[in-house]
């Protein structure tokens, strides 16, 4: 009942642009939704960051929160794919995506892809884990 109450207050708080739009604020807010693993927390990440990540702090801390979830066990399909999406728009503006025309920016995101997932796959299975494990649906413990 208490975490259906705060994530009700969380939504509330991470709607009212107002109230998100200083950095910590929208930071602070944003993080303990995805710590919480609310519905769509990936979502929410990839939003603080397009708001507040000419911030040094938010720009680091969203790239290595989002990085370290994606590549550890227990998420679902949509939280990985959400991540991926996330980090492979982040790391292809490094590569210079923003400024290549749109078949070199399709095919810096393919190669960022390309790269989370071996990743992604190299870490799962140091952890021990088998299997299809890029496409794995797990249901998250509470």
């Amino acid at each position: 009942m208490a975490s259906a109450q705060l994530e009700g207050v969380l939504t509330d708080v991470l709607d009212d642009a107002d109230f998100i739009a200083p950095t910590a604020h929208g930071l602070f807010a944003t993080m303990f939704y995805a710590l919480m693993r609310f519905p769509d927390w990936p979502a929410r990440l990839a939003a603080e960051y397009g708001r507040h990540h000419e911030h040094p702090i938010v720009d680091q801390l969203l790239r290595q929160y989002a990085i370290t979830r994606y590549k550890s066990r227990g998420l679902t399909k949509s939280e990985v794919d959400g991540l991926g999406d996330f980090l492979a728009e982040v790391y292809s503006r490094d590569s210079g995506g923003d400024r290549a025309g749109v078949r070199g920016r399709s095919m810096i995101l393919a190669n960022v892809r390309a790269e989370l997932k071996a990743g992604r796959l190299k870490a799962l299975r140091a952890a021990g884990s088998d299997g299809d494990l890029l496409l794995e649906e797990q249901v998250p413990v509470d």
